[in-house]
């Protein structure tokens, strides 16, 4: 059994979000499997990217927003969205403050492409 005080991680900054990683490939199994949360403040975006490797899973806390293959899916509270390697993802200018919590499974550090706009 392992407890996470999820207060006592810091918030590390990204491309237009922050993250805190509550579970990290080297404490979990399957191995290559993290956790975080990550929250997007209003007025920001996500460029778009794809991953190599990984997939991602999206647990929505709080109504947002996030675009893939160029198709924008409007979520609410509790909804799940699953992005597969390969598929171009972002997130458009955030509207209004939320936050979600994302699963990567076969992780790997440095799997993100980052497109040229």
């Amino acid at each position: 059994m392992r407890e996470i005080r999820s207060k006592e991680i810091d918030w590390l900054p990204g491309s237009g979000y922050e993250k805190k990683v509550l579970l990290a490939d080297d404490s979990v199994s399957p191995p290559k499997t993290i956790l975080q949360q990550v929250r997007f403040s209003k007025g920001e975006s996500v460029p778009p990217h794809y991953h190599e490797m990984q997939t991602e899973a999206f647990y929505f806390l709080q109504k947002g927003a996030i675009s893939i293959e160029g198709m924008r899916h409007d979520m609410d509270p509790g909804d799940i969205l699953v992005c597969e390697p390969g598929e171009v993802h972002e997130t458009p200018e955030v509207q209004e403050d939320f936050s979600i919590i994302v699963l990567k499974i076969n992780f790997e550090h440095d799997d993100t492409v980052w497109l040229e706009e």
